[in-house]
C-alpha cells in the first residue's frame, strides 16, 4: 500500500478522528486519533507534517493538542506507536519532549509455512470450529 493511500484510508476511517495544520490556506500537517473506550485510551494512530515545513513546531503542536483532545474525551492514557529504527528517531525525541514515556515491549513475529499448517491442521481445525466468538484457544505440539 502507498503512503498516500494509507493517509487517505485513515483519515475516511469512520473510527478516526482528524485535525490538520494549515499555513497560507494549505495543509501542512495532520494528526489521527483513535479511542478505544473499553480501556480509557486514546491512540495517536498517525501524524505527518510536509518535509517542507518539518523543524518548526507543527509535529509538536499536534502532538501536544492530541492528548488535551482525548482527556475531554475522558480518555485516562494517551499512546503513539513508532519505530525503533534510526529513520523514526525524529518521531521518538518529539514524543518524549511533549511528555510521552517509552514503554518498553517485545513483539515477535512468525512467518507461517505449510510445514506449519500441517503439523498444526488438528488444533487449528478444532479453534476454527470455536462457537464463542470471544474465546481464545492456544495450542501447541510438544517435540
Amino acid at each position: 500500500m502507498s503512503q498516500q493511500k494509507a493517509v487517505e484510508d485513515v483519515c475516511a476511517a469512520e473510527d478516526t478522528n482528524v485535525w490538520v495544520a494549515i499555513d497560507a490556506g494549505s495543509t501542512v500537517g495532520f494528526v489521527a486519533v483513535k479511542l478505544h473506550v473499553w480501556d480509557s485510551m486514546g491512540e495517536i494512530y498517525m501524524v505527518a507534517v510536509d518535509p517542507e515545513f518539518q523543524g518548526r513546531g507543527i509535529g509538536s503542536a499536534l502532538i501536544e493538542f492530541a492528548p488535551c483532545w482525548m482527556k475531554d474525551a475522558r480518555m485516562s492514557i494517551a499512546m503513539v506507536e513508532t519505530g525503533g529504527d534510526p529513520g523514526h528517531e525524529r518521531a521518538r525525541r518529539t514524543y518524549e519532549k511533549v511528555g510521552f514515556k517509552l514503554f518498553p515491549v517485545a513483539r515477535y513475529f512468525k512467518k507461517l509455512g505449510s510445514a506449519d499448517v500441517k503439523s498444526q491442521g488438528l488444533l487449528c481445525s478444532i479453534a476454527s470450529q470455536s462457537r464463542s466468538p470471544h474465546r481464545v484457544m492456544f495450542g501447541f505440539t510438544l517435540p
